[in-house]
């Protein structure tokens, strides 16, 4: 076929490769890379808030994914999403991992691979630099509101075939989409402030009244024959889909059988029960 070179298809597969080299430069070489980490790490936040601003309104150009604005800057969006999960989540920035750096670089055979102790303070500090609490947490409500959500392009691949659905989403890698790079993200960080996040994610998924509602909307559309999803359904959908990344994280910390018995069960009734009614 043909092969796309206006302006704005180079243009995109530029910014492409403008961000994968940083990406995979941390990945290989993550203390060398500490004079670059807060530069890129401001750099990339910016852009992740610009491209995903708000739950997103229309499908993005791969199967069953978030759309971006524009779109075809998705696959750009996919690597900044990486870049700070891979960052936050980087075992070579962590103090308590001193001692394991110090032992590990003498037997490294990257002689580029810089791995002193104040290296790792180095990029210890900038990485705590950036990530403050209310950064975290910013992040983490961004990832649950504007990468988790099911998109129109979602829901009618639903429709059309939900078990083909269902194999597409599982064969479908960080690499690929904003929304499984933003499972990556939500993980990398939660380990890395679960004290911070796991009571926000607790409050969200204890907002019974809000999960009832939400049950009570997708009801009425069934009620009607509607095919549109309201928004307070999509927000639950999305925390459900939360609530499974993070399911280990939150043993001892959520009573699962209550969370179905007191949130979930309720809801599925009164779904069940309007899809019985003539």
């Amino acid at each position: 076929g043909e092969v796309d070179v206006s302006l704005p298809t180079q243009l995109g597969k530029l910014l492409y490769r403008l961000t994968a080299i940083p990406l995979e430069a941390q990945k290989d070489f993550p203390l060398p890379f500490r004079p670059f980490l807060l530069p890129f790490l401001e750099r990339f936040h910016a852009q992740v808030l610009r491209l995903f601003p708000a739950p997103p309104q229309e499908g993005g150009q791969y199967p069953a994914t978030p759309g971006t604005n524009p779109r075809g800057l998705e696959r750009l969006g996919v690597n900044l999403i990486l870049f700070l999960g891979q960052v936050v989540g980087c075992s070579e920035y962590r103090m308590d991992m001193l001692a394991q750096h110090t032992t590990s670089a003498s037997r490294s055979d990257k002689g580029a691979q810089e791995s002193t102790s104040q290296a790792v303070q180095e990029a210890a500090f900038a990485v705590e630099q950036f990530f403050t609490p209310e950064r975290v947490q910013e992040l983490f409500h961004l990832t649950i509101s504007a990468l988790f959500p099911l998109t129109p392009a979602d829901i009618e691949e639903w429709t059309s075939d939900s078990e083909q659905y269902v194999l597409d989403q599982e064969s479908i890698t960080s690499k690929e989409c904003p929304r499984a790079a933003g499972e990556n993200l939500l993980l990398s960080l939660l380990e890395a402030r679960q004290d911070l996040l796991c009571p926000v994610l607790l409050e969200l998924l204890s907002d019974t009244e809000g999960q009832q509602a939400a049950a009570a909307q997708e009801a009425q559309t069934l009620a009607r024959g509607g095919a549109s999803v309201a928004p307070e359904v999509l927000t639950w959908e999305a925390r459900y889909l939360a609530a499974g990344v993070c399911a280990y994280a939150l043993q001892g910390r959520l009573d699962f059988t209550v969370w179905f018995m007191n949130c979930l069960a309720p809801a599925l009734d009164a779904l069940v029960a309007t899809a019985r009614d003539p």
